[in-house]
């Protein structure tokens, strides 16, 4: 009997990551697996799917499947995965994925910013070596058998922003209610569609006319302009936020990072108009 594991590194040489961008990942690397595991008549329950032997420093896991399979079934799936990572064009057309597998792993690398490298090694027959396979938007646009190539992918994430304007009455009795979201990170405007029921916390956050608030829901991105065009919401939260007063609990956290100088006279070298910084 098998197990089918692997392992995933994000940001790696940083500490940490924002958790709506590593919820992102984790939906996406979710539906990704499930559709994996129809496509070798797996179970595709997402929960089968758990991640464990989490590491420090970069975010580092384990994802394995939650059950023993047949060392036939563990091979076809771990070489399965290996071609979808490796990038190779020719492999995945002869792989015997569907097109939808192969999209939904492109929803995996959506949170990364370009050139953002996402890590994943695939356990041999020991499980002590991995063979490791770097992913970035750009491998997997040059991909032509991905359906991203042309327009727009899904995956679950979230975004921080204002709502600038709000359609009470959609122009359609079937359609859901909406709002503009300009997004803090991108300066773009997102169109937000959201159930009835969140209705009333909508109405709450536009109480104040520069609330910054979290959107979370299913995402529809365009991959050729790079640009997020529509949520479905799920979830809304406001954001907290970031007094003087937090600020200033930061000065005195390291002393020794300035060398001796003022946060001022650091901060000015560091803008090369101060005194000089010995790094």
């Amino acid at each position: 009997m098998a197990q089918i594991k692997f392992r995933v590194e994000l940001n790696k040489g940083k500490r940490g990551i924002p958790l709506s961008k590593l919820a992102s990942f984790s939906n996406g690397f979710q539906s990704f697996l499930s559709s994996l595991a129809g496509d070798v008549s797996l179970d595709t329950d997402p929960d089968k799917w758990v991640a464990s032997n989490f590491k420090d420093g970069c975010v580092a896991y384990d994802i394995q499947y939650d059950d023993e399979v047949s060392d036939e079934k563990g091979g076809e799936c771990e070489s399965k995965i290996k071609i979808v990572v490796s990038g190779n064009s020719n492999a995945i057309q002869n792989s015997g994925l569907k097109p939808e597998t192969i999209q939904k792993f492109a929803g995996v690398v959506a949170p990364t910013q370009p050139g953002e490298v996402v890590r994943i090694g695939v356990y041999g027959k020991n499980r002590k070596r991995k063979k490791w396979f770097e992913v970035t938007k750009e491998k997997v646009k040059n991909i032509p058998t991905f359906p991203v190539d042309a327009e727009v992918i899904e995956y679950y994430g979230g975004v921080q922003g204002e709502i600038v304007s709000w359609f009470l009455k959609p122009s359609r009795p079937s359609e859901k209610p909406w709002f503009w979201l300009r997004d803090s990170s991108a300066d773009t405007t997102i169109k937000c569609l959201y159930p009835p029921d969140l209705h009333l916390q909508v109405s709450k956050l536009t109480e104040t006319y520069d609330g910054i608030i979290h959107v979370y829901g299913q995402i529809m991105a365009s991959v050729d302009e790079d640009k997020i065009e529509q949520i479905e919401v799920d979830k809304l939260e406001k954001a907290e936020t970031f007094s003087n007063e937090d600020f200033e609990k930061f000065f005195g956290c390291a002393p020794n990072l300035t060398k001796g100088l003022t946060a001022a006279e650091y901060v000015r070298g560091l803008r090369g108009n101060g005194k000089q910084i010995e790094t």
